[in-house]
C-alpha cells in the first residue's frame, strides 16, 4: 500500500531486538511490539542459521531447531491475534532446498514429534537444518494455512535460491563438509568469486509473497479455487503456496523465475496427518515452554532500545502504517541455556518434559 513519500522515516521504521536463540527475547519482542500500539499486516519469518558450531540454547534446545523452526512457530502463534485483527494480512515463511536434501539423504526419514527441541541431536549440521526447514513447511505453513481458512490471514512459503552473502563465512568449516568446501574455494580463488546470486535478487521471492495483491486470499479463502485446488486440499490438507526459483535450476539459472511457483520435494510436506500431528505436538511443547519462562512487562525494553522513537504516532498515520516484523539473525553468545524445572542438564532427562507423541506414534531416534 503506497501512501506517497515518507515524511519522517524514524516514525515508520522501528527496530526491535529479537534473538530466536533466547526464548525470553521472543516474549519480550512481542511485548515491545504490542506497546507500540501499531497494526500488524505482515510477518516474515526470515531469521535462520545453518552449519553453525554445536550449541544448546534456551531450555537446552539445539540451536538450529530453536532458530529455524520452534522460534518462528512460537513467534507466529503469539502474533496471530494481531494478524487476524488486521486482516487481510500475511505470514511469509522462508524455507529452503534443505527440505529436499533431507529427503534425498535420509535426514528426514522420520519426524521427531517427541523431540522437537533436538535433545538427542549431537551437532548443529545438516540433520537439524533439513528437519527444521521441513517442519516449517509442514506445521507453520501447510497446516497453519488450513487452520486459518476463513480468517483473512494467508500463509505463504518462499525460498531465495543460492545467494551470495557473508553467511558462508560464518559457518563452521571444521565441522561440516559443505562449509569447508565453500571456505576452501574462497581461500584459493579469493573473495571476489561470485557464489550464487546477489542478495537483491535473492530477496525477490520474499518481496513478491509479501506485497503481490493477487495473493490476497490465496490460502485463507475457504471456497475452492477449482478442481485442482479441491483435489489438493482433499489429499494434502491446507494449501501450500511456495515461491522461488526451481530447485533444479538453483545453481545454473540464478536469476530466473525467482517469483515463480515451486514445489516442495519432501513427502512429509504432503502428509496431512503428519502435518496436523506436528502442529499439535508443537503447540503442546509451546505451552510447556511458556510455563518455564518469566513474565515480561509490556514495553519493558522500549526505553533502552528506542529512546527517541517512543512517541505515539497520530491515529491517522497508525491506520496506514504497515508494521513489518524483521527477525534479526541471532548473535553468538547472546544467551545461555536455561534448564527445565528438574534442574538437570542431561538430554535424556529432559525428554520427559517435551510434548509427548500419541500412543503408537513413531519414536524417532537420531
Amino acid at each position: 500500500c503506497n501512501h506517497g513519500p515518507v515524511g519522517n522515516a524514524a516514525q515508520r521504521l522501528i527496530p526491535l531486538h529479537l534473538d530466536l536463540e533466547d526464548f525470553n527475547s521472543i516474549k519480550q519482542f512481542v511485548s515491545d511490539f504490542h506497546a507500540l500500539n501499531l497494526p500488524l499486516h505482515l510477518l516474515v519469518n526470515n531469521a535462520g542459521i545453518h552449519l553453525k558450531p554445536f550449541k544448546r540454547v534456551s531450555l537446552d534446545f539445539e540451536r538450529t531447531m530453536a532458530v529455524d523452526y520452534f522460534g518462528p512457530f512460537w513467534l507466529t502463534q503469539m502474533l496471530l491475534p494481531d494478524l487476524k485483527a488486521n486482516a487481510p494480512s500475511r505470514i511469509v515463511n522462508v524455507a529452503s532446498i534443505g527440505e529436499a536434501w533431507g529427503a534425498i539423504v535420509g535426514y528426514t526419514s522420520s519426524i521427531p514429534y517427541d523431540d522437537i527441541p533436538g535433545y538427542r541431536l549431537e551437532d548443529s549440521g545438516e540433520r537439524p537444518y533439513t528437519l527444521a526447514k521441513t517442519m516449517l513447511l509442514m506445521a507453520n505453513t501447510r497446516e497453519l494455512a488450513r487452520r486459518l481458512e476463513g480468517t483473512g490471514v494467508d500463509v505463504i512459503a518462499v525460498h531465495p535460491g543460492f545467494v551470495n552473502t557473508p553467511w558462508y563465512l560464518k559457518t563452521d568449516p571444521d565441522a561440516y563438509l559443505f562449509s569447508w568446501i565453500i571456505h576452501s574455494i574462497r581461500s584459493v580463488i579469493g573473495s571476489w568469486v561470485r557464489v550464487g546470486q546477489s542478495p537483491i535478487t535473492g530477496a525477490i521471492s520474499q518481496i513478491y509473497a509479501s506485497i503481490e495483491p493477487s495473493l490476497t486470499g490465496s490460502t485463507s479463502k475457504p471456497k475452492s479455487k477449482g478442481i485442482v485446488d479441491s483435489i489438493n486440499r482433499a489429499l494434502f490438507g491446507g494449501r501450500l503456496l511456495y515461491y522461488g526459483p526451481s530447485y533444479l535450476g538453483i545453481y545454473f539459472l540464478q536469476n530466473w523465475n525467482n517469483a515463480g511457483v515451486t514445489w516442495a520435494w519432501n513427502p512429509w510436506v504432503y502428509n496431512k496427518e503428519a502435518c496436523a500431528r506436528l502442529y499439535d505436538a508443537s503447540m503442546r511443547l509451546l505451552q510447556q515452554v511458556e510455563q518455564q519462562l518469566p513474565v515480561v512487562s509490556e514495553g519493558q525494553t522500549l526505553q533502552q532500545l528506542l529512546p527517541q522513537q517512543t512517541e505515539e504516532l497520530p491515529s491517522s498515520q497508525k491506520q496506514r502504517t504497515y508494521a513489518s516484523v524483521l527477525a534479526a539473525t541471532p548473535q553468538a553468545g547472546a544467551n545461555t541455556a536455561v534448564p527445565f524445572a528438574n534442574g538437570t542438564s542431561k538430554a535424556q532427562d529432559r525428554l520427559a518434559g517435551v510434548a509427548q507423541a500419541p500412543q503408537g506414534a513413531d519414536q524417532s531416534v537420531y
